[in-house]
């Protein structure tokens, strides 16, 4: 590379995919002090040019040789106006400023000496208040702030008043012949280029022609840079459609392709100062953003809210119609009946007047009961959705039970079908008829032992033959939510810093705010870590809350180590950060990374035991059961928060080796993904 040159491009090719190449063995040279004018129509690929030559994509092939040897001398200002707009004027000049390492004190005489001559707004004015024209000159500023070597202008002037339009372009010949400023300038403002001292006409991925303004129009016969742009792009085409003489004129020169390499060499994968400006950055993002840091905190904690009222507890509140004639006709007295008693001479002993007023009692402690006339009206009744089901007491019910206690095992069929009781249920809801069903069961129990009591015996001896001891883990009677709510809980840490996190970077990137931090030196590495801060923080005051909900208002079962259980907690949310990073990666659609985002959360809540035991799954769907993302976690979490086991736990363990293992998968995919855009 000569000594006077800036910029030196040669053979350049770059496609993306399948598509026609946007760079095709394009040659380019930019000499230091000068104003290069990059001119050419949409789709030429001079903003893929620029992001070759700034480092942010690598050539498929060619070579391009800076005369700067590091992201700090260059200062870039892409399309886009790329600036933060909950930031203030002189809060962005502060960011930039941080990133390249210049003293507060530097940053503020060069912002005021910019703004001077930009005439920009106060500097306390928010960026999303300013007109487009006052945001691109504020961007353009942002691009000299440091002092360059090498600025890369892309379309600066788009919107921007025509008089302060000739006052920045009399600062960029001061900045190239007053202070050797080299700057390469692309714009749809053809004539305005004439003040450049080069002009390269693109198109089709090719430079047509590279001359100084005045020998393009002369060389060309025209009498305006328009018009021999024209005039070239015209020769261009009756090139390519087989006029072969015409190619040598237009530097149309197809070179064997040359490995391309980076213009950069490899420089240090982490600053602090670049560190700090990012991580300033996000937090002054997230002050800046109260309802959404708000919505964010109190989300989780309302979820758990509703999780703990409205999941895994037992249906109150069920009506089952009872068609019983001796009930029917004496329901408005049934307590006087249950509470007198008279003798029976086939007991021998006192008995209440009513045994189906007696069952009634059980009943009415379990579950809503109306008493209907005739069986045809109660399933009517079921039919019309009214009542969860019906049960029928025989007529002669109360007398069929004192003989069939009387007689026990010598009872014949007749007595056996009067003293029993007919049911017929609605079996749609399954969770419902269960507790129907177990609510009838422990009724019937409670029912006998009223009878053998009042006969003067023990209350045990009407009980089933099975004895329930003290549960190892857990009651005697579990409640669903209490097995659920390791499974709730990772789940939606999960999901919430999957998509905040995703959500996050992808908003940066679509405004072009990461492209601009990563060309000015950021590494993708100070980027992660400054939201993985964050994020993290933000995680923890979210899971803080959601568990006081869980544990300390609803009192859910907390018995293992609270160290290893909020470790694991940790260990999820920075799985779901993961994930986050690789969806902002994969996809450049917000939709697209909110659709995989909720199809993944989906898929592992209904995989993690939260919907219903694995047990029942199918043994393929257990074989991904152990491998999915956090899915042993939720089982590890759940074991030590309802068994209070720990480390010397082989699911414990597996829950946490599963989060590292995770972590690192998603994280090389993340990066793969991330050198593969280049």
């Amino acid at each position: 590379m000569e000594s006077n040159n800036m910029v030196e491009i040669r053979a350049a090719h770059k496609r993306f995919g399948s598509n026609l190449p946007l760079l095709n063995g394009l040659n380019m040279t930019v000499k230091k002090g000068h104003i290069y004018g990059l001119l050419g129509p949409s789709g030429c690929g001079k903003t893929t040019l620029l992001s070759c030559i700034v480092g942010r994509k690598l050539l498929d092939s060619g070579s391009i040789e800076l005369g700067v040897f590091r992201k700090s001398d260059i200062g870039y200002m892409p399309q886009d106006t790329a600036l933060f707009m909950d930031f203030k004027i002189i809060e962005i000049f502060h960011f930039y400023g941080t990133l390249f390492a210049l003293p507060n004190s530097i940053i503020k005489k060069r912002a005021d000496k910019l703004s001077k001559m930009l005439e920009l707004p106060p500097e306390y004015r928010f960026i999303n208040t300013l007109s487009g024209g006052q945001q691109r000159r504020l961007s353009f500023a942002v691009a000299l702030l440091h002092d360059p070597q090498l600025l890369i202008l892309d379309e600066p002037t788009v919107g921007v008043d025509p008089v302060l339009c000739h006052s920045m372009w009399e600062y960029l010949i001061h900045l190239a012949v007053v202070e050797t400023k080299t700057i390469i300038i692309t714009t749809h403002y053809i004539e305005e280029a004439k003040q450049s001292n080069m002009i390269g006409l693109m198109r089709e991925g090719v430079l047509l022609i590279e001359a100084p303004p005045l020998d393009l129009i002369r060389g060309q016969g025209c009498s305006s840079l328009e018009e021999a742009f024209l005039e070239l792009s015209r020769k261009q085409h009756e090139a390519s459609n087989g006029d072969e003489h015409k190619l040598g004129m237009l530097n149309y020169n197809k070179p064997k392709p040359i490995k391309a390499k980076p213009p950069f060499p490899a420089g240090e994968v982490f600053n602090f100062s670049r560190f700090l400006a990012q991580l300033w950055k996000n937090i002054r993002w997230t002050q800046r953003n109260i309802p959404i840091l708000l919505f964010t905190l109190l989300l989780p904690a309302i979820q758990a809210y509703l999780f703990c009222e409205s999941f895994g507890k037992d249906p109150r509140n069920i009506v089952v119609g009872l068609v019983s004639n001796e009930l029917y006709s004496i329901k408005d007295s049934c307590d006087d009946l249950v509470n007198n008693v008279t003798y029976s001479h086939l007991l021998e002993c006192n008995v209440p007047v009513s045994f189906s007023c007696l069952f009634l009692k059980e009943l009415t402690n379990k579950m809503g009961i109306e008493v209907y006339s005739n069986l045809i009206e109660a399933k009517e009744a079921v039919s019309k959705n009214e009542i969860w089901g019906v049960m029928e007491l025989h007529r002669n019910f109360s007398n069929a039970v004192e003989v069939r206690i009387n007689e026990g095992i010598q009872s014949d069929d007749d007595i056996i079908e009067k003293s029993s009781v007919s049911v017929w249920m609605d079996m749609s809801n399954y969770i419902v008829a269960h507790i129907i069903k177990k609510n009838l069961l422990k009724c019937m129990t409670n029912f006998v032992k009223d009878i053998v009591q009042t006969c003067g015996a023990p209350r045990k001896i009407g009980d089933i033959p099975v004895k329930l001891n003290d549960a190892i883990f857990g009651s005697n009677d579990p409640v669903f939510a209490h097995s659920s709510a390791a499974a709730f809980i990772c789940s939606f840490v999960f999901y919430f810093t999957m998509v905040f996190t995703s959500g996050a970077i992808k908003v940066e990137t679509l405004a072009g705010l990461i492209e601009r931090s990563m060309v000015s030196g950021m590494t993708r590495f100070e980027i992660v870590a400054a939201h993985l801060i964050v994020q993290f923080c933000m995680m923890t005051m979210q899971s803080m809350l959601m568990m006081v909900v869980m544990f300390v208002i609803y009192d859910n079962p907390l018995h293992g180590n609270i160290t290893l259980i909020i470790s694991m907690v940790a260990l999820v949310a920075i799985v779901g950060i993961s994930f986050g990073f690789l969806l902002a990666e994969m996809f450049e659609e917000e939709k697209l990374i909110s659709y995989a985002g909720i199809g993944i959360t989906m898929c592992i809540f209904l995989i993690n035991g939260c919907v219903w035991p694995m047990e029942g799954a199918h043994e393929y769907i257990k074989m991904i059961h152990i491998v999915a993302p956090i899915v042993p976690a939720v089982a590890g979490f759940n074991i030590m928060a309802t068994k209070g086991f720990g480390l010397e736990n082989m699911q414990v363990v597996a829950g946490f080796i599963s989060c590292f293992v995770w972590i690192t998968i998603l994280s090389g995919l993340t990066h793969y993904f991330a050198k593969k855009k280049k």
